[in-house]
């Protein structure tokens, strides 16, 4: 239960960090339950993705594991498992002027990240890439709770809708290793499946 109470929350600290580096006011995560008796995948050769999940607002879609719950708010969404050991938020944060760049706001959102979880790292970013477009990547470490995580940070600049946030903490497990062991694979899975678009409602 303390597991699934604390992941609960990095949720929530997921959207805050969202919303702060947007500036606008953090959401309220609405917890939705997902099918039951589904496990979760162990590898990324199992992972089985459900039903495409448009964020209209956002300008961005993707797909989710079966048997994960989805929450859609406003230009933000996070998915998680069965079980809450494995959770991840995407975020599209508009853009205010010309100076942003994708390494400022890497920076600026592990800053705000770093506020709210326990003995925060991140290693060196790197490039990687969300929907075929260019961007960075970096990974991350931290305890909540005393319940230690991993994950990795992503963010894309995708031109005129703004910049767009992917921020995933996989609970380590007792091995220590769940990241590695079938984490990442679920969460690779998730982000090689976003596809963007012009937001909906936007000038």
């Amino acid at each position: 239960m303390k597991k699934r109470v604390a992941h609960l929350i990095v949720a929530m600290i997921c959207l805050a960090a969202l919303a702060a580096c947007s500036g606008q006011a953090s959401p309220a995560l609405t917890v939705t339950p997902g099918p039951t008796g589904t496990p979760t995948p162990a590898s990324g050769a199992d992972v089985s993705l459900g039903a495409r999940q448009r964020v209209d607002a956002g300008g961005f879609s993707f797909q989710a594991p079966q048997g994960f719950a989805v929450q859609v708010h406003a230009a933000q969404a996070t998915i998680r498992n069965t079980d809450d050991t494995i959770v991840i938020a995407f975020a599209m944060t508009p853009r205010k002027d010309s100076s942003q760049t994708a390494d400022k706001e890497l920076v600026a959102f592990m800053a705000k990240v770093s506020n709210f979880v326990d003995a925060f790292k991140a290693g060196t970013p790197r490039t990687a890439s969300v929907g075929q477009l260019p961007g960075l990547g970096v990974n991350v470490t931290g305890s909540l709770f005393g319940v230690k995580n991993t994950g990795q940070i992503l963010l894309v600049d995708t031109g005129k809708a703004g910049f767009f946030t992917a921020f995933a903490f996989v609970v380590d497990g007792a091995n220590g290793n769940r990241w590695e062991t079938g984490g990442r694979q679920v969460v690779d899975a998730i982000v090689n499946s976003i596809e963007f678009f012009e937001p909906v409602g936007s000038q």
